[in-house]
């Protein structure tokens, strides 16, 4: 493992790990080096989690320092454990790859966290105007829009696409389990739940937003929702019965459909054999129109968190079609 030299303390590391990133980075990177928070609050660790591209390379133009893993990739919790124990901030902030942060997003997380003092966690949102055009892409960023807006306030998780954690706080726990997680699941729910159970405060705050720059298709999303989300996450909440109050993804419909997720990939064996959609999956139909009433109560799922993206604020970018291959589910 490689790292730069060493920096002065600041109040922020902004940790963003990458993997086959070089195409999204500079969108990445250069939103964030047009943040209205001072620069000399925070610095930039980029963690090249083993790449075959020039993701190191394209880091560099932006980084502080940029954090090179030798291979296998170790996934964005071990990506983010190697730059947290290398940051000199108060604060490690993680931002995913393909996520593209609003020029005031550091400042709002720096507002929240000085006017709260209480917190050890906060973390945002995509915004209503994805990157992508398509169904899938809106249907899939705008949920999560929808779910994060509708949980605002103090939350019983995490969500590492775009969120903060007190060093202090994420060293107590010991950071990532990438024991149980060594691939992107949903390593940052769980850590959230263990700083939960310490009696500790995170915050949503959904004006705290990025915009997300992946392309979804319709088999990776039916593998991250069910193999790589559903059945961990049933796992996690059966262990937890009684531990998780009913917030953001947790009430008992979401548990449920979370569940359904899970028995669904289990029932597959034609899934689970070739690692190919089957030609009928009755439940997973069944997930899917579990939520169209609420999209239906607000209108239509695309207007439903008041996006704009008819009037053609949508840019394409066809780059970010090649996500990256251990891009994780997001909290919601």
């Amino acid at each position: 493992m490689s790292t730069g030299d060493a920096r002065p303390s600041r109040d922020f590391s902004v940790i963003v790990p990458a993997h086959q990133a070089a195409l999204l980075l500079p969108d990445t990177l250069d939103a964030l080096s047009r943040s209205s928070l001072p620069r000399v609050r925070w610095e930039l660790l980029v963690v090249d989690d083993a790449s075959t591209d020039d993701t190191a390379r394209v880091a560099a133009r932006w980084a502080d320092a940029v954090i090179t893993l030798d291979g296998p990739p170790r996934g964005p919790g071990g990506a983010r454990n190697a730059a947290a124990a290398r940051a000199s901030g108060t604060w490690l902030v993680f931002i995913d790859a393909d996520v593209r942060v609003h020029p005031d997003t550091l400042e709002r997380i720096a507002t929240v966290v000085t006017e709260d003092p209480a917190l050890v966690g906060v973390f945002g949102s995509y915004d209503d105007a994805p990157a992508e055009q398509g169904l899938l892409s809106e249907y899939r960023n705008l949920l999560h829009r929808y779910v994060h807006l509708r949980g605002a306030g103090d939350a019983e998780t995490f969500w590492a696409g775009c969120g903060a954690i007190r060093r202090d706080a994420f060293e107590a726990v010991d950071g990532f389990d990438t024991a149980r997680f060594p691939r992107p699941q949903i390593e940052d729910i769980e850590l959230g739940y263990r700083l939960r159970d310490r009696g500790w405060r995170i915050r949503l705050d959904p004006s705290i937003q990025g915009t997300h720059l992946k392309r979804w298709r319709l088999w990776p999303m039916v593998r991250t929702d069910f193999r790589d989300r559903g059945l961990p996450w049933m796992r996690l909440l059966l262990e937890r019965r009684g531990r998780t109050a009913p917030t953001l993804n947790t009430g008992r419909a979401e548990q449920l459909r979370v569940g359904l997720a899970g028995w669904a990939w289990r029932c597959s064996p034609q899934v689970c054999s070739s690692g190919r959609p089957p030609s009928r999956w009755p439940a997973w139909h069944c997930g899917c129109c579990w939520q169209l009433p609420t999209s239906r109560r607000t209108g239509g799922l695309p207007r439903s968190v008041g996006s704009d993206s008819r009037s053609g604020s949508f840019r394409s970018t066809s780059r970010t079609t090649q996500a990256t291959p251990w891009r994780r589910p997001s909290a919601s």
